[in-house]
C-alpha cells in the first residue's frame, strides 16, 4: 500500500476515535450546574427606635412590628417590684400583611427580646407576670387580622435602662431586626396610659 495511503487510514481512524469519545456526557458537569445555588442567610434588620420591621409571625405569615414608646418604672407599689430593678414597658403596633398572625413567642420560640449588660432577658422572665397592670392593657395574645393594626404592650424586668429591643425569627431563634432602645421615657400611648392609671391606682 502506498505511503500516502496508509497515513490517510490512520488519520481517519484517529479522527473516528476522537471523535467517539466526545459523545460520552460529562456527568460531573451537568450535576454541577444542575446543584442549586446556597441560601444566602437573612440579614438582621437594624433600626432606630419607631421604625418598622417586617418579620415572621406566630403562624408563620408576615407582620410588621413598630415600637411606639416606652416607659421605665420600678412598678406600683402594691405589687411586685422589678427583680432586676425596673419594667421596660413598650408600646408596640401590629400589622398582619398577608395573613391573620400576631407576635412570635411562647412555646413555639422567637418573638421579642431585651438585650443590654450582658444579659438577655424575654417578657416573661423576672416580676413581669405580677405587674399592676398584667391583664388590664392591650396585647399580642389574639390574631390580628390584615388591615387591622393593633397597638399592644410588651413589659420587660430589666437591670437598666436603653438596651436593644430584637425580634427573633420564629424558625431558627436568629435575629430577624432590633432597635436600639431610648435611655429615657419616650412616647405617649392609650396603652400607655393605662399602665400609668395601674401604677397610680396601686401606688
Amino acid at each position: 500500500m502506498p505511503k500516502l495511503a496508509v497515513l490517510a487510514a490512520v488519520t481517519v481512524a484517529l479522527t473516528l476515535t476522537g471523535c467517539g469519545g466526545d459523545d460520552k456526557p460529562d456527568t460531573g458537569k451537568q450535576a454541577a450546574a444542575a446543584a442549586p445555588a446556597p441560601r444566602a442567610m437573612p440579614t438582621a434588620q437594624r433600626l432606630t427606635w419607631g421604625e418598622a420591621a417586617q418579620v415572621s409571625g406566630s403562624k408563620g405569615g408576615k407582620i410588621r412590628v413598630t415600637p411606639l414608646a416606652v416607659l421605665y418604672t420600678p412598678g406600683a407599689k402594691q405589687s411586685d417590684k422589678a427583680e432586676n430593678g425596673l419594667y421596660a414597658v413598650i408600646a408596640l403596633k401590629v400589622e398582619a400583611v398577608d395573613k391573620p398572625d400576631t407576635t412570635a413567642g411562647g412555646a413555639g420560640g422567637g418573638g421579642l427580646q431585651w438585650r443590654g449588660a450582658g444579659q438577655t432577658i424575654d417578657t416573661g422572665d423576672g416580676n413581669t407576670a405580677t405587674t399592676a397592670w398584667i391583664g388590664a392593657v392591650p396585647e399580642f395574645d389574639s390574631l390580628i387580622e390584615p388591615g387591622d393594626p393593633r397597638e399592644g404592650i410588651e413589659t420587660f424586668d430589666v437591670p437598666s435602662k436603653g438596651g436593644r429591643l430584637v425580634y427573633l425569627n420564629p424558625e431558627d431563634q436568629t435575629i430577624a431586626a432590633s432597635w436600639d432602645m431610648p435611655a429615657t421615657d419616650q412616647g405617649s400611648t392609650l396603652g400607655l396610659a393605662k399602665v400609668h392609671k395601674r401604677i397610680k391606682m396601686f401606688s
